[in-house]
């Protein structure tokens, strides 16, 4: 059964995705169904993205434009399971983030997607992004220890793409 996305649909909703070993959370919001993906990986591990999206939202505006995923890595946030064994190494983490872009082009029925990451999270965008394996359309690397009255500087930067 295909459902029927309405073009001019608001989305918000809280999902939960099958990483490896572990679920984790990502809150999608946008101001339309059909608008490109935008990922938030956070400047972790140990920072969740969920519990800072209004602030995010606030700050950066981008909902208007995308439908932005706050994603809580594992361990973090919503993704956190006390019952766990819990000691992230790169790789896995790289890969998390490799997943989790496949499974939300998946879901969300795009091709690719587009990346912010913060601090460390633009070193796994990376990574992850290394010679294609994972399909974003483009990386934005945010630096650590940038205020959020110079964020709104930056984000004309981020646009949404063309058709």
């Amino acid at each position: 059964m295909t459902t029927r996305i309405e073009p001019d649909a608001m989305v918000e909703r809280l999902e939960s995705f099958h990483l490896g070993d572990s679920t984790q959370w990502a809150l999608i919001r946008g101001r339309r169904a059909t608008s490109p993906v935008l990922l938030l990986i956070q400047a972790g591990p140990g920072l969740p993205m969920i519990h800072e999206a209004s602030a995010h939202r606030r700050q950066l505006d981008l909902e208007e434009h995308f439908r932005v995923v706050y994603w809580d890595q594992r361990g973090t946030g919503k993704s956190f399971d006390p019952g766990a064994e819990c000691s992230p190494t790169l790789a896995g983490l790289v890969e998390d983030v490799r997943a989790m872009i496949a499974a939300l082009c998946d879901r969300l029925g795009v091709a690719q997607l587009d990346v912010v990451g913060f601090s460390l999270g633009a070193s796994l965008a990376l990574l992850a992004a290394h010679e294609g394996a994972a399909p974003i359309h483009s990386p934005h690397l945010r630096r650590p220890g940038r205020e959020p009255s110079r964020e709104r500087a930056v984000r004309p930067r981020v646009r949404a793409r063309p058709g």
